[in-house]
């Protein structure tokens, strides 16, 4: 037997997100017959907060060509905001995209277009809903590893990070940064590591102009 229901339309809930169903219905007339089951109707839930979303070929898999895939997030509690942080990123160079938009839909604020291996910066919605979209658009040759991108919801944040961080001008002991601020902000920090050290831990070293040249660094 399946789960009464009594209105049409209704709204079936309790589905676990980011999964495939096959839905049938079937009329329960008087006397307690019922009819033949219709024929079902498959569908893939939404990825909600906490997921992690991947491409068609899942984990260890390459995505497939000929792909276009939207996906949109809610976040699940009014006044939250939905972020995506790109774990792993790989596409094919020039050729295959994801485009990420600020809010439901496609017709939203596009935020960026990105291709290649580099991972971009993590982004969070700053749309009224919350709500972030993004497009995979794959060509008919060559494919990848794709990517994994892990999607959290909280409050929007009160102090956003700066994006589009760029580099230039490397000598033997400086390089010049510059970056995008989105606060309205003057004052910033950076700090300067051994690669693979990780998230830094410790206060940054003071800066209030954009661009800005590093120095004292070793050469080699």
């Amino acid at each position: 037997a399946g789960t009464p229901m009594t209105t049409n339309p209704y709204t079936i809930t309790g589905l676990d997100s980011g999964t495939d169903y096959e839905i049938f219905i079937r009329a329960i007339c008087d006397g307690g017959d019922s009819s033949a089951w219709t024929s079902p109707v498959n569908i893939t839930t939404s990825p909600a907060c906490g997921d992690t979303i991947f491409d068609s070929g899942g984990a260890n898999g390459n995505y497939g060509n000929n792909e276009l895939i939207t996906v949109t997030v809610f976040p699940e509690n009014t006044g939250d905001v939905v972020t995506f942080t790109f774990i792993s990123f790989d596409l094919e160079s020039g050729w295959d995209f994801i485009t990420v938009y600020n809010g439901p839909d496609t017709s939203s604020t596009e935020v960026g277009e990105f291709t290649g291996s580099t991972a971009p910066d993590p982004i969070t919605s700053t749309d009224a809903t919350g709500a972030l979209t993004f497009v995979f658009d794959s060509d008919g040759v060559i494919n990848a590893s794709g990517y994994e991108i892990l999607v959290t919801c909280a409050p929007p944040p009160t102090c956003l990070a700066p994006t589009d961080f760029e580099t230039s001008n490397v000598t033997a002991s400086s390089v010049d940064v510059s970056w995008t601020a989105n606060n309205g902000e003057s004052q910033w920090e950076y700090v300067v590591q051994p690669q693979g050290t990780g998230i830094p831990t410790t206060a940054g070293t003071p800066m209030t102009t954009n661009p800005y040249t590093i120095t004292g660094l070793d050469s080699g």
